[in-house]
Parts: structure tokens; sequence; C-alpha cells
């Protein structure tokens, strides 16, 4: 049966019930868009003759990275449903770039880089996780981490999104 604009103003609806961090779904909020109903190409067709198409609703659209998030039951759903796509190209684009969530999808878009959500955290030799530095923008985190490891070969830090435990 196929999807109409209501059944995905439904999902993103139940999608942004789910997210914990205000910061996250305050910026994601702001950027939706009416669904739109389009159809994008199956960038994986290894058959002959002309790749298939699938329809996509486009929820978000940032046009200062050229980036947008769809929803489709298609090509990587339902596991993986929500996908960053190019605005400039037809394509469903590579599997890494399709989440269970629409939140996954914002927190790994451009979009999401500004918003102070980002931690370096290192790694204990025993797997525990230690946030050395907290609430950065993306490219902070990034700038904090790589200065932190100058010197000191054996850090093991990375950036990661902070998580909320409790509303």
């Amino acid at each position: 049966m196929e999807l109409a604009q209501a059944d995905i103003e439904t999902r993103v609806a139940a999608e942004l019930a789910t997210i914990r961090d205000t910061e996250v779904r305050t910026a994601l909020s702001a950027l939706l868009t009416p669904p739109e109903r389009h159809m994008r190409t199956w960038d994986w067709h290894s058959g002959l003759g002309d790749a298939p198409r699938y329809p996509c609703w486009l929820v978000i659209r940032h046009e200062q990275s050229d980036t947008g998030i769809v929803f489709s039951e298609s090509g990587f759903g339902p596991e993986h449903p929500w996908g960053l796509v190019f605005l400039s190209r037809d394509g469903f684009g590579a599997d890494s770039a399709w989440f269970a969530s629409l939140e996954e999808a914002f927190c790994d878009s451009y979009a999401a880089s500004p918003l102070p959500i980002w931690n370096v955290v290192r790694v204990l030799p025993d797997g525990t996780r230690e946030v050395l530095y907290e609430s950065l923008t993306l490219d902070v985190a990034f700038e904090t981490r790589d200065q932190s490891r100058s010197g000191d070969a054996d850090r093991t830090l990375h950036v990661q999104r902070r998580v909320i435990r409790d509303r």
C-alpha cells in the first residue's frame, strides 16, 4: 500500500517523541518541511536495463550542504528507512547514510554539526569510556580530540554524540 503524506507526518511525529535530547529535537524540528514525495534511483542496480526507482519522502531540506533526510520503505528500508541524500542527485546513496531512526540520520548530517552535543571521550583498556570534554560543536570536538592526542599516541580518543538518558 502506497504511503500518503499523513502517514509520513505521523511517522515523523512518532520519531520526534522518542528524541530525549531537547537540543537535538528542537534543531531537527526547525528544519522539518512538509513531506514531499519523489522518486529516487536505486544506485545498487546490477541488472540489465534501467535502474529501478522507488518512492521517497523528503522531510528535511538543508540547502547549505545540499543534503536532505528522506523516508523510504524501499532500498535500505524497512530496517533503515531514514536516509541522508544529496538534494542535487536522485540516487539513494550509500548504505552508511541510512538509519533506523530520524534522530540518527539528523545527528549524522551536516545540520547537526553546529549543535553543542558532541563529547570527546577516552576509551580505557577495560573498554569503559571516560568523557573528557562535553557539549562541544562537532568541529571543536574534533579539534579538541586532535590536540589532546598530540604527544600521547597511547590515548584512544573519540568524538561521540552525548547521550541523554532521562527527560
